[in-house]
């Protein structure tokens, strides 16, 4: 999605995410294989695929939503 975002252009990501700076329960770790099957993965970490990618980006807002931080808003802006 970055490669292709013009630069001052914005995505705006509503998905789940483990919340910053915790791990997961042992239950999410039990389900994680069975829900990743489904199509999902609810133990993604918003801050490990950011690290990777963070180049030309920069994290305008990062909002716990719901579900305890699980739902996350995140908004990034491509700066060059």
């Amino acid at each position: 999605m970055v490669r292709v975002l013009q630069t001052d252009g914005k995505i705006i990501f509503f998905d789940k995410f483990t919340p910053q700076n915790s791990k997961l329960s042992l239950p999410k770790m039990l389900l994680r294989p069975i829900i990743s099957v489904l199509g999902t993965d609810i133990g993604r970490s918003f801050e490990e695929i950011y690290l990777n990618n963070n180049k030309n980006i920069i994290v305008e807002e990062d909002t716990p939503i719901m579900l305890n931080g699980m739902y996350r808003k995140i908004v990034i802006r491509k700066i060059t």
